[in-house]
């Protein structure tokens, strides 16, 4: 019999627990409608680990927990109690339920105050249980007994693939058992730890950075808000350079700086397992980002990127958007800059690289106005990208050669997106992505992608002839116009004036067409 009964010698294996009438005591059952709990006692209506429990809430004299009595009856997959505050002897009682139950595969226990003590029931119950796979015991303060208890039960063996033991207080020291667990053989099984908001500092990293470089099954690691910082910040980012299996790596809120974003762009460089990264908030100037920009050129698989609270500055960036850009085979589905401001440049080359990307999304902050920026044309439906570029020219006189130099920085005869769009906010001409997208199409007429001299002229210099053209007829008929009304003011004035004479009107009109 399992250590969970013997301290109240109480089998919960009892066959004849099932036809057992469960009679609640009353100093527990002052709320409970006595009608309602005869109905959990019928057999027939309800699973033998849901009777097992209420028979140990009576025999541990504490309240069941309704929640966990409903999840019982319906046989859930997963059973969440959260913030019950169940306490050890609580969760004792869930444990001896829990040992004969065959549908449960995740246990929710964040949160419950079970201690070291629930942990070693929570473990007894878990060498006979033969479902659950998914355990979290965030939140219950286990420390260090309870890190070796679940640490000594999983490298038996066990079926547990994802463990949550965020916010239990674990210290450097602690961080021993977790390196033996993972360096062990033994843990195949488990793909997913959290170890996130406790207290490992150097040596706590350090000891984690052995186990990172020799483990090859586990798939998650999350030390997030933790102290990692200097010596056991840098161990466990040269760590990740040596692992081949990590997909997803949470180390933000902890201290990596500039050196350790120095190791960390090299594992972007060169990882190729490595899905999803979280170094957000940990003090990396933008020195730090520069490197981890510069290996965005590189990176084949990365799909989650997160920076948020590092300094990015606006420069860095549209940097950042011209490292993905430059890499055709770029995975990156979602860049996290947080609340970091961004230019409208950044905004108009995130348009362009959405275009082509339509998956990319970017968390940024608010825009910063350019001071020089003119934005009137920005919003207007139905614009024609080729005609407000010729409009713009024949307004301001200008020769088409004369512009595409002005675009064309580097002097090699072609004109890039990239040109384009800086060229556009030079002349302060502004368009939306799908307005350049339009004319750079317009203006690349072979689809040799890129806009050359002869193009570029002969498209312009056709249009502003056009447009000419148009201008001196509508000059000609405006011209026409107003000189008849002129004339038909003259008439008038003179009516008005043969009235006020007393003069026959018909001369007025003979000499009113003679003028």
């Amino acid at each position: 019999m399992s250590a969970i009964g013997s301290a109240y010698d109480f089998d919960y294996t009892d066959p004849t627990v099932s036809n057992m009438e469960v009679e609640v005591l009353p100093a527990i059952n002052a709320n409970r409608d006595e009608k309602q709990m005869n109905n959990y006692a019928s057999s027939e209506e309800v699973p033998q680990c849901c009777l097992t429990y209420l028979k140990a809430c009576q025999m541990l004299r504490i309240v069941p927990c309704t929640p966990f009595v409903e999840s019982l009856k319906e046989n859930n997959e997963r059973i969440s109690l959260q913030h019950y505050n169940l306490g050890p002897v609580g969760v004792k009682a869930v444990a001896i339920a829990m040992t004969g139950n065959i549908w449960t595969t995740y246990l929710n226990l964040e949160d419950n105050a079970i201690g070291s003590e629930g942990t070693k029931y929570i473990v007894d119950m878990l060498k006979e249980n033969v479902a659950i796979q998914r355990l979290n015991l965030s939140e219950n303060g286990i420390g260090t007994e309870g890190a070796k208890v679940i640490c000594d039960y999983i490298m038996s063996g066990s079926r547990i693939t994802n463990l949550h033991l965020k916010g239990n207080g674990f210290k450097d020291s602690d961080a021993e058992f977790f390196a033996t667990l993972l360096k062990s053989r033994t843990c195949a099984n488990l793909k997913e730890l959290n170890l996130s908001y406790n207290g490992f500092s150097d040596k706590g990293g350090c000891h984690i950075a052995s186990a990172i470089e020799s483990n090859d099954t586990l798939l998650k690691l999350d030390l997030s808000w933790n102290h990692l910082r200097r010596k056991g910040a840098l161990s466990v980012c040269k760590a990740l350079k040596v692992n081949s299996c990590l997909t997803y790596v949470d180390l933000s809120w902890n201290g990596l700086a500039d050196e350790g974003a120095i190791v960390i762009a090299a594992v972007i460089k060169k990882n190729e397992t490595l899905t999803y990264l979280d170094i957000g908030f940990n003090r990396i100037s933008k020195m730090g980002i520069g490197k981890i920009t510069n290996a965005l050129k590189c990176n084949t698989t990365l799909k989650t990127l997160k920076l948020s609270g590092n300094t990015i500055t606006l420069i860095g960036s549209v940097a950042m958007l011209v490292a993905l850009e430059t890499n055709p085979l770029s995975a990156l589905d979602l860049l996290d800059l947080g609340n970091e401001s961004v230019t409208r440049e950044f905004v108009d080359h995130l348009e362009d690289l959405q275009l082509e990307r339509p998956k990319l999304r970017v968390i940024h902050g608010p825009m910063v106005r350019d001071a020089n920026a003119n934005l009137v044309n920005i919003g207007k439906a139905d614009l024609n990208p080729a005609k407000a570029l010729t409009d713009y020219i024949v307004k301001n006189q200008l020769r088409p050669g004369d512009l595409f130099h002005r675009f064309d920085k580097n002097r090699d005869n072609k004109i890039s997106k990239s040109d384009l769009r800086h060229g556009l906010r030079e002349i302060e001409l502004p368009m939306s992505a799908n307005e350049r997208k339009v004319l750079y199409s317009d203006l690349d007429k072979n689809d040799k992608g890129y806009i050359d001299y002869s193009d570029f002229v002969g498209t312009i210099q056709q249009l502003v002839s056009e447009e000419r053209r148009k201008r001196v007829k509508l000059a000609l008929r405006t011209t026409l116009i107003a000189s008849r009304f002129t004339s038909m003011m003259r008439r008038s004035k003179a009516r008005h004036n043969a009235d006020e004479a007393g003069k026959p009107t018909e001369g007025v009109q003979t000499e009113a067409n003679d003028d």
